[in-house]
């Protein structure tokens, strides 16, 4: 599924890590079975996949959004003259 977004393989690869706890999983899990509600059973599998790979991208996406900034704003005081 990765190869279809390239940007975000290019991200998981970079910011993939072993987890010292299993805490993300079991907020995976969690957020899983918010998805997977009794309302919801005509998902698709393919679209319930897709729900749940949306939360852990749209953080990613923000905390390197996030990064970037502070990088420079951080610069940006570096340069300017006093």
């Amino acid at each position: 599924m990765l190869n279809k977004y390239p940007l975000v393989k290019k991200l998981f690869v970079q910011h993939n890590a072993v987890l010292l706890s299993s805490a993300p999983v079991e907020r995976l899990f969690s957020f899983a079975g918010m998805i997977a509600r009794p309302h919801r059973r005509s998902l698709s599998d393919k679209t319930f996949e897709e729900s749940l790979l949306l939360k852990p991208t749209i953080d990613l996406v923000l905390y390197v959004t996030l990064t970037l900034l502070c990088d420079l704003t951080f610069n940006t005081y570096l340069t300017v003259p006093m």
